[in-house]
C-alpha cells in the first residue's frame, strides 16, 4: 500500500536551517513495514518548509503469528514513526550550528478510508 504523507520544517530561528537526507520509518508493532525519504533542502528564517514524503508500506516482514489479522478485522492499524532530521543552522548570517530533532509519532490507519486517525507526536 503506498501512501503520501504531507510533513514540515519548522525553522524558528534567525537565519536558515539546511537539512540532510534522511528516512522516515513506519513500523507496526515494533516491526518495520516501510520507510520514506525526505530529500535535503532548507527552510528559510523563521518559516516553515512543507512537502511530501511517499511511504511504501508491506507486510512482508510481519510474522504470521502476529495480531495483524485481528487488526485488518477491526479496521484499524496502529502504527509508530520515527525520524532523526540532521542539519546546520546559520544565526544572524556568522554562526552555525549543528542540530538534529528526532520525531516520534503514534497514529492509526483506518483501512477503508485510507486516512490516519489520533496522529500523537513528541
Amino acid at each position: 500500500m503506498g501512501m503520501v504523507t504531507e510533513t514540515g520544517v519548522k525553522n524558528t530561528i534567525f537565519g536558515q536551517f539546511k537539512y540532510d537526507n534522511t528516512t522516515v520509518d513506519f513500523y507496526y508493532r515494533d516491526t518495520k513495514v516501510g520507510e520514506g525519504v525526505v530529500e535535503r533542502g532548507r527552510a528559510k528564517w523563521r518559516s516553515t518548509r512543507m512537502f511530501n514524503v511517499i511511504i511504501d508500506l508491506s507486510s512482508n516482514n510481519i510474522s504470521s503469528n502476529s495480531q495483524l489479522a485481528n487488526d485488518v478485522n477491526s479496521g484499524i492499524l496502529p502504527l509508530t514513526t520515527w525520524s532523526r532530521l540532521r542539519g546546520r543552522g546559520t544565526i544572524m548570517f556568522f554562526m552555525e550550528k549543528n542540530k538534529s530533532v528526532n520525531m516520534n509519532c503514534t497514529m492509526d490507519l483506518a483501512i477503508r478510508t485510507r486516512q490516519l486517525q489520533n496522529v500523537i507526536c513528541n
